[in-house]
């Protein structure tokens, strides 16, 4: 499964590097670039793309989008959506939730995709009771959608991998008998 969700996912990751270059200014083309520096030229970058991407995030910031709940369909009320949006809200405080919908804002605006996670958490290492969180995810590189969706914001996705990079020796810790094989040997 993981060879073909980054297979199918190549062509768009180049051209999402290609657009964080573009935004951080690397504007010229490599080969006009060079021979400007060959006959000593200026190469002058007028970064606007920058400037009207981070006024669109703060204007996200300022009026950031929320989850609310509406009573709708059979058996549905007024008291049990205010119930489920004052418990969003508490959810969405406590993790500083803010911080990963304005990471995933800014990476969507600049390459066309960005994510964060909702997550169960236990409470504490002797409880059993869990706390939804939202996680942000500041690298999106590392997410990788179901092949098989079809809708532009992955709604009908059944699946995600989430990449992590960690040290050998903290793998070789928590997975004593796993064996031991590079990234890039998997098939």
């Amino acid at each position: 499964f993981l060879r073909t969700v980054v297979d199918n996912e190549s062509r768009n990751r180049s051209r999402a590097v290609a657009a964080l270059k573009f935004r951080n200014g690397d504007q010229w083309p490599d080969d006009l670039l060079n021979s400007r520096e060959i006959d000593q030229r200026l190469s002058i970058t007028v970064n606007h793309t920058d400037t009207l991407v981070t006024r669109v995030e703060n204007n996200l910031k300022q009026q950031r989008p929320r989850i609310k709940c509406h009573p709708v369909g059979d058996g549905a009320d007024i008291e049990k959506a205010q119930l489920v949006n004052g418990l969003v809200r508490h959810i969405e405080n406590r993790s500083q939730a803010s911080v990963a919908y304005d990471a995933a804002a800014s990476s969507a605006l600049t390459m066309g995709w960005g994510y964060f996670r909702i997550v169960a958490e236990f409470k504490d290492e002797q409880s059993f009771d869990q706390e939804l969180t939202v996680k942000a995810i500041r690298n999106p590189f590392t997410v990788y959608k179901d092949p098989m969706s079809v809708l532009p914001d992955g709604s009908d996705s059944m699946r995600y991998v989430i990449s992590n990079k960690v040290k050998r020796t903290w793998y070789k810790q928590h997975y004593p008998k796993a064996e031991n094989v590079q990234f890039t040997d998997m098939g």
